[in-house]
């Protein structure tokens, strides 16, 4: 309880998690409690989680894990790219993630060590991560510039040429397929152009050229060209199939990947069959 005008007014807390059904861990601006009991954790608590008895609090000083009378302090001496916690969870395997205003962090769950960072820096300029969830070992990252969707191993390996490339049409909102179909089909329309946009994620120092070439029923219609602030447009002034190759390139003399998508573009009024999505 705090004291104002000598009177006693609850104490506010901006996360509660519970620990049992009379056992609750409550994170404020004045640290963590059980129930309303102080702890040794001082720091304005943001969130707070329980799993396997351990009680995580994300502070802008890094987090904080106590385990029974133990307290475990990360910071960025022990390595955290950033103080400022915004997100942890548990899914079960051996580490903890947590999501800083720098990165995503693996911490492994027995040691209270971090074992490997994915820095926010490396999907791009002005990135920030606002939120994160882990399903089947890909982990989707809701950052200021959309969504972005990782296989978890590349965490881990970051050999070169791990990156993954993905391109889809700017009107595709459906999240799963922009990263899992390379065929998109659509009806013809006046605007005879279709956007695509590109996504890159790579994990090392690599600076990329990215060029394309777009084909229709087998003949080229565009040169290659060199990809622009990850979009461009593709011309449809016709129905047709066309084929889009995507050339990512290290160095000039070495073409890393070879990327090809599908947009089947039907006439207007008749209704596309087969895989794929499509709007109006």
């Amino acid at each position: 309880m705090n004291f104002a005008w000598g009177h006693r007014e609850p104490r506010k807390f901006s996360s509660i998690f519970p620990i049992s059904d009379s056992l609750f861990a409550k994170g404020g601006a004045d640290g963590l409690y059980l129930n309303d009991q102080p702890t040794k954790i001082k720091d304005r608590i943001t969130k707070v989680r329980v799993y396997n008895k351990d009680i995580l609090a994300c502070t802008d000083n890094g987090l904080f894990i106590k385990r029974g009378d133990q307290y475990f302090h990360i910071d960025d001496k022990a390595g955290l790219p950033d103080n400022q916690c915004i997100q942890v969870e548990y899914y079960g395997d051996k580490y903890y993630k947590l999501l800083t205003k720098g990165g995503l962090v693996y911490i492994d769950q027995k040691t209270c060590k971090i074992t490997n960072i994915l820095n926010t820096q490396l999907l791009g300029k002005d990135i920030l991560i606002h939120h994160f969830d882990v399903e089947n070992d890909t982990v989707w990252l809701a950052t200021n510039k959309g969504i972005y969707v990782l296989d978890e191993r590349l965490v881990f390996i970051r050999e070169k040429k791990s990156f993954k490339a993905y391109l889809y049409p700017e009107k595709l909102d459906d999240r799963n397929a922009r990263y899992t179909k390379q065929i998109f089909e659509t009806k013809y329309t006046k605007a005879k152009q279709i956007k695509m946009l590109l996504e890159l994620l790579d994990f090392s120092s690599n600076n990329y050229s990215i060029s394309y070439q777009v084909e229709k029923d087998g003949n080229v219609v565009t040169e290659r060209s060199q990809v622009i602030n990850n979009a461009f447009f593709v011309s449809t002034p016709e129905p047709g199939n066309y084929k889009i190759k995507v050339y990512v390139s290290s160095d000039k003399n070495n073409i890393d990947k070879t990327l090809s998508y599908t947009l089947n573009i039907t006439p207007f009024g008749i209704r596309p069959y087969g895989p794929g999505y499509c709007w109006q």
